[in-house]
């Protein structure tokens, strides 16, 4: 999933675009600041692997959508941050796992369940369930580390400045330079 999103990531509908250029207004830190978006009747469609040579595209309607740059490396820099929620789903578990997806920039994976689309399961924030860990170090995927260098967070210095993480270097891609060895290598066939 990964690889395949450094080669060809998704791309952010034009009418989309549309409907949050006119909800986000201009602003120094709009590509710092995520943004909760409520929205209705939302899609994602996906290839999903079938086989090793067959592709299948999938469409789902989804209570939130977080616009990962794992998968959505284009979006324009000021509309990066945005993150759709549908109310009618149970917002504190759909806000906490879209930021998940935003701020760890990972998919659905915990532990020993490989990146997909959809994982329903215990345990971790990522995955569809009632699971809100972020588990720490190799084991965990990195998903702690991964979440403190997250460019959308800051440090506030003693005098009241922001200190902003370093930015994504390449695009924000699952690898890109900013997460060094905070990454899980995965191959061809495990992805």
């Amino acid at each position: 999933m990964y690889r395949d999103s450094v080669r060809g990531g998704s791309s952010l509908a034009p009418e989309a675009r549309r409907a949050f250029e006119a909800i986000i207004e201009p602003h120094e830190n709009n590509d710092r600041t995520v943004y909760l978006v409520v929205l209705q009747n939302v899609f994602m469609s996906f290839f999903e692997r079938i086989d090793e040579r067959t592709w299948e595209v999938r469409t789902i309607s989804t209570g939130g959508l977080s616009f990962p740059s794992y998968t959505y490396r284009d979006i324009p820099r000021r509309l990066r941050g945005v993150i759709t929620i549908d109310k009618d789903e149970p917002l504190k578990r759909i806000v906490a796992h879209e930021l998940g997806h935003k701020l760890m920039n990972v998919s659905h994976e915990y532990r020993q369940i490989d990146p997909q689309h959809e994982v329903r399961a215990e345990g971790g924030l990522m995955l569809y369930g009632a699971g809100t860990d972020i588990a720490p170090g190799a084991e965990g995927r990195w998903h702690r580390e991964r979440l403190h260098l997250s460019p959308y967070l800051y440090r506030q210095a003693a005098d009241g400045t922001r200190q902003w993480n370093p930015d994504y270097r390449e695009g924000g891609h699952y690898y890109d330079p900013i997460y060094g060895d905070k990454v899980v290598e995965f191959g061809p066939a495990d992805e």
